[in-house]
Parts: C-alpha cells; structure tokens; sequence
C-alpha cells in the first residue's frame, strides 16, 4: 500500500463518530486514570468521552498534545467558526493558538480542514491581527 493511500485511509471517519469517544473510535480499552495526575490524568479522562460533549477547553487541551487530530480538528474548527478567539481556560483564542501549532504533517493529511480554517482565518483577518493572533501562519503552510 503506497504512503498516499494509507493517509487518506487514516483520515476516514466513521459513521456518528461524534457520538462516540475517542478510546472507541481507535479501539483502546479504558485506562484508569486514577494512577496519575494533572495532565496525563486529564487526556486519559477525556479519551473516554463523548465527542460531542467536548468543551472549548477539552478541544484546547487533547489539540494541544496533538491526540487524534482527525476528529478533534473538525469540532475545533466549528467552535472557531462561531469565535474565532475562543477561549479555554488559557486565554482568549488559546483554541486557535492550539490548532495553528499542531502538528504540520495533519494539514498535508486533511486538505478539506485546512481550507476550512483558511477561510476562518481571512475572515477574521483584523481581529485576529488586534489580538495578535496568525500573523506568521499563512506563510508556513
């Protein structure tokens, strides 16, 4: 199986998988959390939860050690739709900050995500240059 086929394989989301957690979606049993601490402990309790029932600060926190981009990446950028600077428990546009600075190679993966928040980002271009936010970005993609 050639390299370019195996990515767009990887990239296939299953049906209602907004209806479902991400230990379900990549098929890894529930890890007790109870072991560990902070941030570890916080990514094992959200693997077992419902997608749909994320927070911007679930999105900010899972986008940020770059876990399962394939189905966090989409709702992220429906919450960025709605604001673009939204906020976690961080600060205004932590989100977008979090999404801009994930991995390089799931914008290669996901052509339809990164035009999407190209768009999100020319929209807003001005706000997001008063907040200070996306400057350099468009010139590393």
């Amino acid at each position: 199986m050639s390299k370019q086929t195996s990515n767009k394989k990887k990239l296939k989301r299953t049906n209602n998988w907004r209806i479902k957690s991400l230990n379900i979606l990549k098929n890894q049993s529930n890890e007790d959390d109870s072991d560990h601490a902070g941030l570890i402990a916080n990514c094992i309790r959200l693997r077992k939860k419902v997608l749909n029932d994320f927070t911007v600060e679930d999105l900010r926190l899972m986008i940020g050690q770059n876990e399962t981009l394939i189905y966090l990446i989409p709702l992220a950028l429906e919450e960025l739709d709605k604001n673009t600077l939204a906020e976690g428990d961080l600060f205004e546009g932590d989100l977008l900050t979090n999404v801009l600075n994930c991995d390089a190679d799931y914008w290669k993966k996901d052509p339809d995500s990164l035009r999407k928040l190209k768009v999100l980002l020319a929209r807003d271009k001005t706000r997001l240059d008063q907040a200070g936010l996306a400057k350099d970005w468009f010139r590393r993609k």
